[in-house]
């Protein structure tokens, strides 16, 4: 061969080696991370069973699978393994055996390893538990058995003898053995322990020789006189036991032995279970002095995790017995059996290396490990010889529904089960502006549908992919690249795999856009028109030229009460019922419809319906013919306007108009032109009209407690009562919520008029049952009579209702005439309320102040603040004509919170220019303890003049404090909180409860000047106010009497112990500037 032809041969080898140098290269990446999870695994399962150590256990793994990610992300992809595996089924199946194959063989070897492991250790644990047993009880009894023989041989009398020989002969008996020394070690050599010593009471040494063993003894306790101790000779695992026992000679000590023999028994027996386990540790200890020895030295390891008092050899000495597992310093494990010698005080650990106990599994894992890679690649061309033909038919299979697929003029696409494209034709890509990549790169199928169909599209697909698939189709928006959306057809079904499993679906999409657009437009066009007809509220009905009923809209259908269906004119009586004002049936040929079909206009007739449920609707109907533009005849149609709830509103409004909605009785209209008539009937004839206006008693309060429906069910029971006792000319009306008047005509005098008026009340005597209850009512009534107390209407139904307000003055239940001059005083009163309320805008209400005075000392010690009303610069207004029309209208409330306002003010005044300023107190109506925020009143007064509390007293009488006295409670104890003292006004004038009185926190009691102006003449009013002053007294309040005018009410007043009294003895109520000078003269110093 020619170099030029080697030399070629050279260049083609290279060149096939770079073709396939990037495949090796990638499979050795492969092979570098395959490697380096087996060795992951395999030293787990070292680790596991305590042969490695933790920190060997990553390193070699680790370094491998990062060299295979290193030259991986330096590779970046396989291109050569995307290529190769594209489109080649057979190819990723064999891919994901391998990966399969691979990691069942790592897990099923890593549990089959734990599991064998598991097993391993629990057989070794069995069987060292068994050694240490053995070796314990052997090792107690050995320890007896010599024990009892160096007794024994202690006992002995030769040894006693041989000390006896040795004795100083100044000291000997005359017993003396005549045997010498070493005639005496002669015989006894037949006896003697391998090692002993004899030493007599001075120490010295008489016979023998010390032992050899050098090793630390460990002193243990036998059921034996004298001590013990336990040796092991170095470097084997023979043990000794040495004694020290005394020489005793008729109960005399002569010296003592100490005797070393071996332990045979025991010590084969550690031997064995040391071959048998290879690297074991026997290890005795014993506790002295808290301190623990061991031989040959202290054990090893200690338990893992465990405390001191926790060690093997702790527990051990406590008498326990156990398996502890313990790491040495270099990670590696250790089995640890513990337990006591018997009663010795000696503990036995018997240590094992686990790395010994799964050497042999350690081994099988190992060569399982090699094998697998071996085993996969085997099972992988097995797989692969299997697969062939299947490609082959799979591969001709496919290339026929490429062909169909490729080919076809409409849109298909063939997706998985998660949405993914798996394939798309071009007729598709063509149809959405996509090309096939494009369409393959979009995350689902369901990208391509409109978000409105995308929520029902889902649930398509989803049927399709569910337990029981079925094809379906539907129409859809899709998207296309230009961002617009069409219109498609789309019929999609499910592809079966060979498990009939379906994992893919095949769409074939149309575009109906077009198709859409026309039908939507006509569809569009009907609707209108439906929907222009169907929202009038007019009812439609057409025929045809024929006479056929084709149309009634929806309108028309409620007027007839029936749905419409189509009818020939014979039948038109079926559908279409009219009928006359009368109730008569409407004919054929008078039919609105029917006259319209033969040409005539029909314009307003108004006729009746009557539906199926018999229900009657007033209707107005126009009917006109229909031509077409050409003058064709078509038809006719009729047009009918609901006038039902037009006539029932008009009767409706014509009867509200005169009655009464909730009792049906007539209103105030028809009250006032009933009033007309009667009083133009009476005019001419010498007899009267009578007006009885009635108003119920505290309706407000029932209608608060029972409920509006109950109050309303009243009334109309309470009209029907009233109604029954009218006579028959007389006319009862319902002119407001609670009031009822009743017109009586031809009244002859006031006396026939007061006869009414008792009828009446008498008809309301009787309770109300209602609902269960039992309701017990009154009723004021007022009368007015034309034409002596009226000339008009509304003059006679106002003069009614004075007399109605002054009955209320004589109590419920009772009436009264109209009176001249009672108009007159109402007028007063509204314009004195109105002039009252502008003098709240206007500030013409003034404080005066009458002092309070100490009756020891006569100093002014307080004050209470009294309203007074400066209507002019010389006119001022005493509060009993105004103060209970303040408190009728409601206008206490502010004139109140402004008395308070004024009061703290002046004080504040009084406190800046010097004068020693005392407790002012101001009286407070019942409506501001029911509607005012009285504590947050005072809060503010105080703060905003800065002024101390304990300068501020509240006066309450007792009629309000009884009111509500809970309430008051909680007031006045929040009041006591803040620091603002209160007192109990006119005390004995009302009805307190002597057990409410001892719980208020009240501080004051004024005693009322109806009880002083007679003192102390008057016996009883003397009982009385000793009574209330000793009533104060024992409830610790301080008294104050009002009223007080002659130096003898003072002295008698003295004398009783009040503690301050106010009145014109000491001062008139004087405006804050005459007061102010007061206080410079008698007030506190």
């Amino acid at each position: 061969m020619g170099w030029t032809a080697r030399f070629r041969q050279i260049k083609e080898g290279v060149e096939i080696m770079q073709d396939w140098s990037p495949v090796l290269l990638d499979l050795g990446i492969l092979g570098f991370a395959a490697l380096g999870a087996i060795v992951f695994v395999f030293h787990l399962v070292q680790y596991r069973m305590g042969v490695m150590a933790p920190g060997a256990v990553l390193p070699l793994p680790l370094l491998l699978l990062l060299s295979a990610g290193a030259a991986a992300g330096l590779r970046r992809r396989f291109p050569w393994l995307r290529r190769a595996y594209r489109r080649r089924e057979d190819r990723k199946i064999l891919l994901a055996a391998a990966a399969g194959l691979m990691l069942t063989g790592l897990v099923t070897g890593l549990l089959a390893t734990g599991l064998m492991g598991d097993h391993s250790r629990r057989m070794i644990t069995a069987q060292l538990e068994s050694d240490r047993d053995v070796l314990a009880r052997g090792l107690n009894a050995a320890l007896l058995a010599r024990g009892r023989e160096l007794v024994s041989f202690a006992a002995n009398p030769l040894l006693a003898q041989i000390l006896d020989a040795q004795a100083p002969a100044a000291g000997a008996a005359a017993g003396r053995s005549p045997w010498s020394t070493g005639a005496l070690l002669g015989r006894v050599k037949r006896f003697e322990p391998p090692g002993f010593v004899i030493r007599n009471l001075q120490g010295l040494i008489v016979a023998g020789a010390s032992d050899a063993l050098v090793d630390p003894a460990l002193p243990l306790h036998l059921p034996l006189p004298g001590k013990a101790w336990l040796l092991r000779e170095p470097g084997s695992l023979m043990f000794f036991l040495r004694m020290e026992l005394p020489i005793l000679q008729d109960g005399r000590l002569l010296g003592s032995l100490t005797a070393t023999m071996p332990l045979p028994a025991a010590s084969v027996f550690a031997a064995g279970s040391v071959d048998r386990h290879v690297g074991s540790a026997i290890v005795v200890c014993a506790r002295s002095n808290a301190s623990t020895s061991c031989l040959p030295d202290r054990a090893k390891f200690e338990a893992a995790g465990a405390t001191k008092d926790a060690y093997p050899m702790s527990m051990a000495l406590r008498g326990a017995k156990g398996l502890a597992a313990a790491r040495g310093p270099d990670g590696r494990a250790w089995m640890t059996a513990y337990a006591p010698v018997g009663e010795t005080g000696l503990e036995l650990i018997l240590q094992k290396p686990e790395r010994v106990l799964f050497a042999p599994l350690i081994e099988t894992a190992r060569n399982v490990m090699l094998a697998l890679p071996v085993l996969v690649l085997l099972g992988l061309a097995l797989l692969r010889w299997q697969l062939r033909p299947m490609v082959r038919r799979l591969h001709d299979s496919e290339q026929r529904l490429r062909s169909a697929f490729d080919y076809s003029g409409m849109g298909m696409v063939l997706f998985a089960r998660d949405g993914r494209i798996r394939e798309a034709n071009a007729a598709l890509a063509d149809m959405l502006g996509f090309s096939v990549r494009e369409l393959r790169a979009l995350p689902s199928v369901l990208d391509l549908l409109h978000p409105e169909d995308r929520a029902q599209g889902t649930w398509s697909v989803a049927d399709v992919f569910s337990d029981l698939p079925s094809a379906y189709c539907a129409q859809r928006r899709y998207r296309r690249k230009a961002a617009d959306y069409i219109w498609v057809r789309l019929h999609v079904s499910p592809v079966f795999n060979e498990q009939g499993q379906v994992d893919q679906a095949v769409a074939f999409v149309q575009d109906v856009s077009e198709l859409l657009a026309k039908s939507d437009a006509l569809r569009r066009q009907h609707s209108f028109l439906q929907a222009v007809l169907d929202n009038m509220t007019d009812g439609v009905v057409a025929c045809d030229e024929n006479g056929r009923l084709h149309y009634m809209n929806h309108a028309a259908e409620l007027q007839q009460g029936r749905p419409m269906r189509p009818a020939e004119p014979p039948e038109w009586g079926q559908v279409h019922t009219l009928r006359h004002a009368d109730m008569r049936p409407v004919a054929l040929e008078d039919l609105p419809l029917w006259r319209a079909l033969h040409g005539e206009v029909v314009v307003g007739a108004e006729l009746q319906a009557v539906g199926d449920q018999g229900g009657t609707r007033k209707l107005q109907i126009s009917s006109h013919p229909l031509r077409d533009p050409g003058g064709v005849f078509l038809g006719a149609v009729s047009i009918a306007r609901d006038l039902t709830q037009i006539r029932l509103a008009q009767e409706r409004l014509r009867w509200l108009a005169y009655h009464d909605a909730l009792t049906g009785l007539p209103n105030r209209n028809q009250l006032f032109e009933r009033i007309e008539q009667a009083v133009a009937r009476v005019a001419h004839r010498a007899s009267h009209v009578a007006l009885f206006f009635l108003e119920v008693n505290r309706f407000k309060s029932i209608n608060d407690t029972l409920g509006h429906a109950f109050g309303d069910q009243l009334l109309v029971e309470l009209g029907a009562r009233l109604r029954a006792a009218l006579h028959d000319t007389e006319l009862l009306a319902h002119v407001g919520g609670d009031e009822f008047v009743v017109l009586s005509e031809d009244v002859l005098d006031a006396d026939a008029a007061a006869a009414g008026a008792g009828r009446l009340m008498q008809a309301l005597a009787p309770p109300f049952q209602l609902d269960g209850r039992v309701v017990h009512i009154s009723a004021n009534m007022g009368v007015a009579m034309y034409p002596a107390d009226g000339d008009t209407v509304s003059s006679l139904f106002s003069r009614a209702d004075i007399a109605m307000d002054e009955s209320k003055k004589k109590g419920p239940g009772q009436w009264s005439l109209y009176e001249r001059g009672l108009y007159a005083r109402q007028r007063r009163m509204f314009e004195l309320e109105g002039a009252l309320r502008h003098a709240l805008e206007a500030a013409e209400f003034v404080p005066y102040y009458q002092a309070k005075v100490d009756v020891q000392t006569g100093r002014i010690v307080g004050a209470e603040a009294l309203l007074r009303w400066q209507r002019s610069e010389r006119e001022i207004v005493a509060p009993d004509a105004f103060v209970p029309l303040l408190e009728d209208t409601g206008l206490i409330v502010p004139v109140g919170a402004w008395m308070l306002d004024a009061v703290c003010a002046q004080q504040a005044s009084w406190r800046r220019e010097g004068l020693g300023v005392v407790p002012v107190a101001v009286n407070c109506a019942a409506a501001q303890l029911q509607r005012g925020d009285l504590l947050g009143l005072v809060r503010r007064v105080l703060r905003e003049h800065g002024l101390d509390a304990g300068l501020l007293e509240l006066e309450i009488t007792e009629g309000v404090l009884m009111h509500d006295p809970d309430r008051v409670a909680v007031l006045l104890a929040d009041l006591r909180a803040l620091g603002v003292r209160a007192s109990i006004d006119d005390f004995g004038t009302g009805y307190s409860s002597l057990a409410y009185l001892k719980s208020l926190p009240v501080s004051t009691l004024k005693i009322d000047r109806a009880f002083i102006k007679d003192l102390p003449d008057d016996a009883e009013d003397s009982a009385i106010t000793q009574a209330v002053l000793g009533l104060g007294h024992a409830l610790g309040l301080r008294v104050v009497a009002e009223g007080v005018e002659t130096m003898e009410q003072l002295e008698f007043l003295r004398a009783h112990g009040c503690h301050e009294y106010q009145g014109y003895y000491c001062s008139h109520p004087v405006p804050a500037d005459e007061f102010a000078a007061l206080l410079r003269t008698q007030g506190p110093r």
